[in-house]
Protein backbone atom coordinates (compact mmCIF):
# COMPACT_ATOMS: atom_id res chain seq x y z
CA UNK A 1 0.00 0.00 0.00
CA UNK A 2 1.17 3.56 -0.62
CA UNK A 3 2.78 5.38 2.27
CA UNK A 4 2.65 9.05 3.09
CA UNK A 5 6.05 10.73 3.06
CA UNK A 6 4.92 12.92 5.97
CA UNK A 7 3.46 10.07 8.03
CA UNK A 8 5.59 6.95 7.48
CA UNK A 9 2.96 4.38 8.45
CA UNK A 10 0.67 2.27 6.31
CA UNK A 11 -2.56 3.72 7.65
CA UNK A 12 -6.13 2.48 7.30
CA UNK A 13 -9.09 4.58 8.43
CA UNK A 14 -12.37 2.70 8.47
CA UNK A 15 -15.82 3.78 9.63
CA UNK A 16 -18.69 1.29 9.62
CA UNK A 17 -22.33 1.89 10.51
CA UNK A 18 -24.70 -0.99 10.95
CA UNK A 19 -28.01 -2.37 12.15
CA UNK A 20 -28.43 -5.65 13.99
CA UNK A 21 -31.74 -7.34 14.74
CA UNK A 22 -31.43 -9.46 17.91
CA UNK A 23 -34.72 -11.11 18.91
CA UNK A 24 -36.75 -8.77 16.73
CA UNK A 25 -35.39 -5.54 18.22
CA UNK A 26 -33.34 -3.51 15.76
CA UNK A 27 -30.16 -2.12 17.27
CA UNK A 28 -27.76 0.47 15.88
CA UNK A 29 -23.97 0.44 16.12
CA UNK A 30 -21.15 2.45 14.61
CA UNK A 31 -17.43 1.65 14.67
CA UNK A 32 -14.61 3.98 13.65
CA UNK A 33 -11.13 2.48 13.51
CA UNK A 34 -7.66 3.79 12.82
CA UNK A 35 -5.06 1.10 12.12
CA UNK A 36 -1.35 1.89 11.81
CA UNK A 37 1.35 -0.43 10.55
CA UNK A 38 5.03 0.20 9.86
CA UNK A 39 7.78 -2.13 8.69
CA UNK A 40 11.39 -0.98 8.71
CA UNK A 41 14.52 -2.75 7.54
CA UNK A 42 17.15 -2.17 10.22
CA UNK A 43 19.79 -4.12 8.30
CA UNK A 44 20.04 -6.62 5.46
CA UNK A 45 18.76 -9.41 7.73
CA UNK A 46 16.82 -7.60 10.46
CA UNK A 47 13.30 -6.09 10.18
CA UNK A 48 11.11 -4.21 12.67
CA UNK A 49 7.30 -4.25 12.58
CA UNK A 50 5.12 -1.91 14.66
CA UNK A 51 1.33 -1.73 14.59
CA UNK A 52 -1.46 -0.14 16.63
CA UNK A 53 -5.22 0.35 16.54
CA UNK A 54 -7.65 2.93 17.95
CA UNK A 55 -11.35 2.03 18.03
CA UNK A 56 -14.36 4.19 18.86
CA UNK A 57 -17.60 2.24 19.19
CA UNK A 58 -21.04 3.81 19.52
CA UNK A 59 -23.82 1.45 20.52
CA UNK A 60 -27.51 2.27 20.31
CA UNK A 61 -30.37 0.48 22.09
CA UNK A 62 -30.31 -3.29 21.50
CA UNK A 63 -27.00 -3.00 19.61
CA UNK A 64 -24.40 -5.78 19.76
CA UNK A 65 -21.83 -5.72 22.59
CA UNK A 66 -18.89 -3.41 21.96
CA UNK A 67 -16.44 -6.31 22.00
CA UNK A 68 -18.44 -8.66 19.77
CA UNK A 69 -16.52 -7.97 16.54
CA UNK A 70 -12.93 -7.58 17.69
CA UNK A 71 -12.23 -10.26 20.30
CA UNK A 72 -9.85 -13.11 19.54
CA UNK A 73 -11.58 -16.17 18.13
CA UNK A 74 -12.56 -18.65 19.39
CA UNK A 75 -14.03 -16.93 22.42
CA UNK A 76 -11.99 -19.19 24.71
CA UNK A 77 -8.69 -17.75 23.43
CA UNK A 78 -6.57 -16.54 26.36
CA UNK A 79 -5.36 -12.91 26.52
CA UNK A 80 -1.66 -12.12 26.24
CA UNK A 81 0.68 -12.30 29.23
CA UNK A 82 1.55 -8.59 29.06
CA UNK A 83 -1.57 -6.42 28.63
CA UNK A 84 -1.24 -4.27 25.50
CA UNK A 85 -4.81 -2.93 25.37
CA UNK A 86 -6.66 -0.14 27.14
CA UNK A 87 -10.43 0.22 27.05
CA UNK A 88 -13.17 1.97 28.98
CA UNK A 89 -15.62 -0.94 29.07
CA UNK A 90 -15.91 -0.80 32.87
CA UNK A 91 -16.35 2.99 32.98
CA UNK A 92 -18.35 3.60 29.80
CA UNK A 93 -21.67 5.43 29.70
CA UNK A 94 -23.11 2.42 27.88
CA UNK A 95 -23.13 4.21 24.52
CA UNK A 96 -19.52 5.22 23.76
CA UNK A 97 -16.68 2.72 24.01
CA UNK A 98 -12.99 3.36 23.27
CA UNK A 99 -10.16 0.89 22.73
CA UNK A 100 -6.45 1.54 22.24
CA UNK A 101 -4.22 -1.45 21.59
CA UNK A 102 -0.78 -2.36 20.36
CA UNK A 103 -1.24 -4.96 17.63
CA UNK A 104 2.35 -5.58 16.43
CA UNK A 105 5.79 -5.06 17.92
CA UNK A 106 8.35 -7.56 16.73
CA UNK A 107 11.80 -8.11 15.26
CA UNK A 108 12.51 -10.59 12.46
CA UNK A 109 15.96 -11.97 11.65
CA UNK A 110 16.56 -14.16 8.58
CA UNK A 111 19.65 -15.68 7.00
CA UNK A 112 20.69 -18.91 5.20
CA UNK A 113 17.25 -20.57 5.39
CA UNK A 114 16.73 -19.68 9.07
CA UNK A 115 14.18 -17.14 10.30
CA UNK A 116 13.40 -15.94 13.82
CA UNK A 117 10.64 -13.53 14.80
CA UNK A 118 10.16 -12.37 18.39
CA UNK A 119 7.57 -10.08 19.96
CA UNK A 120 3.91 -9.24 19.40
CA UNK A 121 3.05 -10.86 16.07
CA UNK A 122 0.27 -12.49 14.04
CA UNK A 123 0.34 -15.99 12.60
CA UNK A 124 -1.29 -16.94 9.31
CA UNK A 125 -1.68 -20.71 9.31
CA UNK A 126 -4.29 -22.81 7.52
CA UNK A 127 -5.78 -22.91 4.03
CA UNK A 128 -9.51 -22.33 4.49
CA UNK A 129 -11.40 -19.30 3.22
CA UNK A 130 -14.38 -19.59 5.60
CA UNK A 131 -12.44 -20.71 8.68
CA UNK A 132 -8.96 -22.09 9.44
CA UNK A 133 -8.96 -24.88 12.06
CA UNK A 134 -5.13 -25.07 12.04
CA UNK A 135 -4.68 -21.32 12.63
CA UNK A 136 -4.09 -22.13 16.29
CA UNK A 137 -3.35 -18.64 17.65
CA UNK A 138 -6.35 -16.23 17.43
CA UNK A 139 -7.91 -17.22 14.07
CA UNK A 140 -10.40 -14.86 12.47
CA UNK A 141 -14.09 -15.53 13.14
CA UNK A 142 -16.00 -17.20 10.25
CA UNK A 143 -18.75 -14.54 10.08
CA UNK A 144 -16.67 -11.49 10.99
CA UNK A 145 -17.31 -8.27 9.08
CA UNK A 146 -13.67 -7.31 9.69
CA UNK A 147 -11.03 -9.07 7.60
CA UNK A 148 -7.88 -7.47 9.04
CA UNK A 149 -5.31 -9.79 10.62
CA UNK A 150 -6.41 -11.14 14.01
CA UNK A 151 -4.97 -9.96 17.29
CA UNK A 152 -1.25 -10.48 17.82
CA UNK A 153 0.37 -12.98 20.17
CA UNK A 154 3.40 -12.37 22.38
CA UNK A 155 5.49 -15.11 20.86
CA UNK A 156 8.74 -16.46 19.51
CA UNK A 157 8.61 -18.08 16.06
CA UNK A 158 11.56 -20.05 14.64
CA UNK A 159 11.72 -21.54 11.12
CA UNK A 160 14.45 -23.57 9.43
CA UNK A 161 14.61 -24.97 5.91
CA UNK A 162 15.85 -28.56 6.18
CA UNK A 163 15.85 -29.59 2.53
CA UNK A 164 14.67 -28.07 -0.74
CA UNK A 165 10.99 -28.79 0.00
CA UNK A 166 10.89 -29.55 3.73
CA UNK A 167 11.11 -27.19 6.68
CA UNK A 168 10.31 -27.01 10.37
CA UNK A 169 8.64 -24.23 12.33
CA UNK A 170 8.30 -23.92 16.10
CA UNK A 171 6.24 -21.17 17.75
CA UNK A 172 5.55 -20.49 21.43
CA UNK A 173 3.58 -17.76 23.14
CA UNK A 174 2.75 -16.67 26.69
CA UNK A 175 -0.86 -16.14 27.70
CA UNK A 176 -2.45 -14.47 30.71
CA UNK A 177 -1.09 -15.91 33.93
CA UNK A 178 2.19 -16.92 32.31
CA UNK A 179 0.85 -20.10 30.69
CA UNK A 180 2.82 -21.23 27.64
CA UNK A 181 1.29 -22.49 24.40
CA UNK A 182 3.31 -23.91 21.52
CA UNK A 183 2.93 -25.20 17.97
CA UNK A 184 5.29 -27.25 15.79
CA UNK A 185 4.74 -27.40 12.02
CA UNK A 186 6.55 -29.35 9.27
CA UNK A 187 5.82 -27.62 5.92
CA UNK A 188 6.48 -29.81 2.88
CA UNK A 189 6.20 -27.85 -0.37
CA UNK A 190 6.36 -29.05 -3.93
CA UNK A 191 5.23 -27.93 -7.36
CA UNK A 192 1.52 -27.32 -6.98
CA UNK A 193 1.07 -28.85 -3.54
CA UNK A 194 1.60 -28.26 0.17
CA UNK A 195 1.33 -30.65 3.12
CA UNK A 196 1.86 -29.49 6.71
CA UNK A 197 1.49 -31.82 9.71
CA UNK A 198 1.36 -29.91 12.99
CA UNK A 199 1.28 -30.42 16.73
CA UNK A 200 -0.21 -27.94 19.20
CA UNK A 201 -0.37 -27.65 22.97
CA UNK A 202 -2.79 -24.95 24.07
CA UNK A 203 -4.33 -24.14 27.42
CA UNK A 204 -6.84 -26.90 28.13
CA UNK A 205 -6.23 -28.92 24.97
CA UNK A 206 -3.69 -30.68 22.75
CA UNK A 207 -4.03 -30.92 18.99
CA UNK A 208 -2.73 -33.01 16.10
CA UNK A 209 -3.31 -31.26 12.78
CA UNK A 210 -2.79 -31.57 9.05
CA UNK A 211 -3.30 -28.95 6.33
CA UNK A 212 -2.54 -28.79 2.64
CA UNK A 213 -3.64 -28.12 -0.89
CA UNK A 214 -3.20 -29.45 -4.42
CA UNK A 215 -3.35 -27.00 -7.33
CA UNK A 216 -4.41 -28.08 -10.83
CA UNK A 217 -4.48 -25.93 -13.99
CA UNK A 218 -8.10 -24.86 -13.49
CA UNK A 219 -8.91 -25.45 -9.80
CA UNK A 220 -7.48 -26.00 -6.33
CA UNK A 221 -8.43 -28.53 -3.64
CA UNK A 222 -7.55 -27.72 -0.02
CA UNK A 223 -8.17 -29.34 3.34
CA UNK A 224 -7.18 -29.08 6.97
CA UNK A 225 -8.16 -30.81 10.20
CA UNK A 226 -7.27 -30.89 13.89
CA UNK A 227 -7.91 -33.72 16.33
CA UNK A 228 -8.30 -32.08 19.74
CA UNK A 229 -7.84 -33.89 23.05
CA UNK A 230 -9.42 -31.69 25.71
CA UNK A 231 -8.30 -31.55 29.34
CA UNK A 232 -11.49 -33.43 30.24
CA UNK A 233 -10.33 -36.34 28.08
CA UNK A 234 -12.92 -35.73 25.37
CA UNK A 235 -11.80 -35.91 21.74
CA UNK A 236 -13.21 -33.44 19.21
CA UNK A 237 -12.39 -32.85 15.52
CA UNK A 238 -12.43 -29.60 13.56
CA UNK A 239 -12.05 -30.06 9.81
CA UNK A 240 -12.46 -28.16 6.57
CA UNK A 241 -12.33 -29.21 2.92
CA UNK A 242 -12.87 -27.04 -0.12
CA UNK A 243 -12.49 -26.50 -3.82
CA UNK A 244 -12.09 -23.24 -5.71
CA UNK A 245 -11.86 -22.26 -9.35
CA UNK A 246 -12.11 -19.22 -11.62
CA UNK A 247 -15.18 -18.85 -13.84
CA UNK A 248 -15.85 -15.91 -16.18
CA UNK A 249 -13.52 -13.50 -14.35
CA UNK A 250 -14.95 -14.57 -10.99
CA UNK A 251 -13.55 -16.64 -8.12
CA UNK A 252 -15.86 -19.48 -7.09
CA UNK A 253 -15.39 -21.41 -3.83
CA UNK A 254 -17.22 -24.21 -2.01
CA UNK A 255 -16.16 -25.38 1.46
CA UNK A 256 -17.38 -27.80 4.12
CA UNK A 257 -16.63 -27.10 7.78
CA UNK A 258 -16.98 -29.57 10.64
CA UNK A 259 -17.20 -27.51 13.83
CA UNK A 260 -16.61 -30.40 16.23
CA UNK A 261 -15.78 -28.19 19.22
CA UNK A 262 -18.68 -25.79 18.67
CA UNK A 263 -16.32 -22.82 19.04
CA UNK A 264 -16.42 -21.58 15.45
CA UNK A 265 -20.19 -21.13 15.02
CA UNK A 266 -21.75 -22.98 17.93
CA UNK A 267 -22.77 -19.76 19.70
CA UNK A 268 -25.34 -19.21 16.92
CA UNK A 269 -27.03 -22.60 17.34
CA UNK A 270 -30.29 -23.33 19.16
CA UNK A 271 -29.36 -27.03 19.41
CA UNK A 272 -26.05 -28.82 20.06
CA UNK A 273 -23.16 -26.38 19.35
CA UNK A 274 -21.16 -28.86 17.24
CA UNK A 275 -22.38 -29.06 13.65
CA UNK A 276 -21.40 -29.18 9.98
CA UNK A 277 -21.66 -26.21 7.59
CA UNK A 278 -21.41 -25.56 3.86
CA UNK A 279 -20.01 -22.26 2.60
CA UNK A 280 -20.43 -21.10 -1.00
CA UNK A 281 -18.92 -17.83 -2.23
CA UNK A 282 -18.45 -15.96 -5.48
CA UNK A 283 -16.30 -12.87 -5.99
CA UNK A 284 -16.48 -11.04 -9.31
CA UNK A 285 -15.24 -7.68 -10.57
CA UNK A 286 -17.87 -5.53 -12.27
CA UNK A 287 -15.78 -3.19 -14.35
CA UNK A 288 -12.72 -1.50 -12.91
CA UNK A 289 -14.18 -0.19 -9.65
CA UNK A 290 -17.01 -2.46 -8.52
CA UNK A 291 -16.68 -5.87 -6.85
CA UNK A 292 -19.62 -8.13 -6.02
CA UNK A 293 -19.05 -10.92 -3.49
CA UNK A 294 -22.16 -12.89 -2.44
CA UNK A 295 -21.85 -15.88 -0.09
CA UNK A 296 -24.20 -18.49 1.37
CA UNK A 297 -23.82 -20.47 4.62
CA UNK A 298 -26.02 -23.47 5.47
CA UNK A 299 -25.88 -26.42 7.84
CA UNK A 300 -27.22 -29.78 6.60
CA UNK A 301 -28.40 -30.39 10.19
CA UNK A 302 -31.14 -27.76 9.98
CA UNK A 303 -31.45 -24.11 10.83
CA UNK A 304 -31.77 -21.24 8.37
CA UNK A 305 -29.80 -20.32 5.27
CA UNK A 306 -27.53 -17.35 5.87
CA UNK A 307 -27.20 -15.09 2.83
CA UNK A 308 -24.11 -12.84 2.95
CA UNK A 309 -23.87 -10.38 0.03
CA UNK A 310 -21.17 -7.72 -0.23
CA UNK A 311 -20.69 -4.89 -2.73
CA UNK A 312 -17.50 -2.80 -2.86
CA UNK A 313 -16.80 0.39 -4.79
CA UNK A 314 -13.12 1.32 -5.07
CA UNK A 315 -12.63 4.97 -6.05
CA UNK A 316 -8.98 4.35 -6.99
CA UNK A 317 -7.66 7.14 -4.76
CA UNK A 318 -7.44 5.20 -1.50
CA UNK A 319 -11.17 5.57 -0.78
CA UNK A 320 -13.43 2.52 -0.69
CA UNK A 321 -17.16 2.20 -0.09
CA UNK A 322 -18.77 -1.11 0.94
CA UNK A 323 -22.24 -2.42 1.63
CA UNK A 324 -22.87 -5.86 3.09
CA UNK A 325 -25.46 -7.84 5.02
CA UNK A 326 -26.04 -11.17 6.72
CA UNK A 327 -29.68 -12.18 6.33
CA UNK A 328 -31.31 -15.42 7.46
CA UNK A 329 -33.89 -17.22 5.33
CA UNK A 330 -36.01 -20.37 5.79
CA UNK A 331 -36.08 -20.12 9.59
CA UNK A 332 -35.93 -23.23 11.74
CA UNK A 333 -34.34 -24.53 14.91
CA UNK A 334 -30.73 -25.63 14.67
CA UNK A 335 -27.37 -24.23 13.60
CA UNK A 336 -27.35 -20.48 12.82
CA UNK A 337 -30.91 -20.07 14.16
CA UNK A 338 -29.66 -17.70 16.89
CA UNK A 339 -27.69 -15.52 14.48
CA UNK A 340 -29.02 -11.95 14.24
CA UNK A 341 -29.51 -10.31 10.86
CA UNK A 342 -26.91 -7.59 10.31
CA UNK A 343 -26.52 -4.77 7.80
CA UNK A 344 -23.35 -2.74 7.41
CA UNK A 345 -22.40 0.38 5.49
CA UNK A 346 -18.68 1.14 5.44
CA UNK A 347 -16.20 3.68 4.15
CA UNK A 348 -12.43 3.37 4.38
CA UNK A 349 -9.35 5.31 3.34
CA UNK A 350 -5.85 3.86 3.06
CA UNK A 351 -2.79 6.06 2.82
Amino acid sequence: PPRSTLFPYTTLFRSQTGLQDPAGHTGYFQATRLLLDRRDSLSDDLDLNVGAEALWWVQGPQGPPADSLHLPWPEAAAPNWIPVEWNNFNDSDGVNFEVLRLTRLNLRESFDGFEAQAGLQAFDWGQGHFFKPTDYFNPLAPLSFWNEEPLGSEALDLSQALFDDLGVEAAARLTEGGDAEWVIRLPNRGIGFLAVPSFARLVGRDGLGLEGYVTFPTFQIRAEAVRWVLSSGEVEVEALAGISTRVDDGDLSLEWLKDGTGEALGAFSTQAPSADYFYFSLSRALGKRWTLAPALVKSPEGGPFLFWPKLVLNFGTGWEFSLEAQVSAAFGAGPLAAHSDRFLLGVSYEF
